[in-house]
């Protein structure tokens, strides 16, 4: 045994308070509506990266999908002002290392104290690994007119990819659109499908099979789905063939600020394509 006698060092000791402007935490399900209105706002600037359908598809599909439930709550940073939630580091719920940095206001993209806070959550929480178990990756989605976060990302040594994450928007003023489908064949809303209607057009619209986790917990992520407090039954749309049965369906989503609805999911059973059903 060995008896470590250390001298005793008395005297004042001062503290400096550090003021911190921003604080970040982990994403909590109370928070959830304070980050669906960040993506709200930004539909006042852009066509959001994001969207309303996007983050109501990967709070119920995504997480019953994977089962990834409490993706989320480990990987996803909320930012605070004031106690306020300003901004988001926000991911699909995958754990694959893909960011989204969302703001309450265009200017904060210009904060470069908010995002060397926002980026070092995604390289070390946020981040993902790659198949060898040793190498991480942090891959963050810039849309195109965001000149002021490119800059910032390339200058902390991230670089641009190939891969892109395309939206599609369709204008019109108002007119109704034609409804041609093939004869026989009727469009019912939410009020008269199953779940299991949707979620089985969407494993053969995108070809999930043995081994496919979405097999099995599609009809539970299109259940989820469906009790989203933003979800509508009379904008769930769902075709049927001569003898009912469900070819293909999408779900439309729209809130009150945004400039348009989104559809989402859309999916149209293989052996039903080219008949100008979608």
């Amino acid at each position: 045994m060995f008896n470590l006698n250390l001298p005793r060092i008395s005297g004042a000791f001062f503290e400096r308070e550090i003021q911190m402007k921003y604080e970040i935490g982990f994403y909590k399900n109370e928070d959830f509506d304070d980050v669906f209105n960040l993506i709200l706002a930004s539909y006042e600037w852009e066509a959001p990266f994001v969207g309303i359908s996007r983050i109501i598809f990967c709070e119920a599909m995504t997480s019953e999908f994977n089962k990834y439930n409490n993706a989320w709550e480990h990987t996803v940073g909320v930012v605070r002002e004031n106690g306020k939630i300003i901004a988001c580091v926000w991911n699909e719920g995958e754990y694959d290392g893909v960011s989204f940095f969302l703001m309450d206001k265009k200017e904060r993209y210009k904060d470069n104290e908010l995002l060397e806070m926002m980026l070092k959550f995604a390289k070390t929480y946020a981040s993902g690994i790659k198949e060898d178990g040793r190498t991480r990756i942090t891959n963050l989605f810039i849309p195109s007119w965001n000149k002021e976060l490119m800059e910032f990302a390339t200058s902390h040594g991230l670089k641009e990819g190939d891969w892109k994450d395309e939206r599609w928007v369709l204008p019109f003023k108002g007119e109704k659109f034609e409804v041609k489908l093939p004869e026989g064949y009727t469009i019912v809303d939410g009020t008269k499908t199953p779940d299991f209607y949707l979620s089985n057009i969407h494993m053969h619209g995108f070809n999930y099979g043995k081994g496919t986790l979405a097999v099995d917990t599609g009809v539970e992520g299109i259940k989820r789905l469906r009790k989203s407090k933003y979800y509508n039954p009379k904008y769930d749309l769902c075709v049927l063939d001569e003898n009912k049965m469900p070819v293909a369906f999408c779900i439309i989503w729209y809130h009150g600020g945004a400039t348009y609805c989104e559809m989402e999911p859309l999916a149209c059973a293989w052996w039903a394509r080219r008949k100008g059903i979608s």
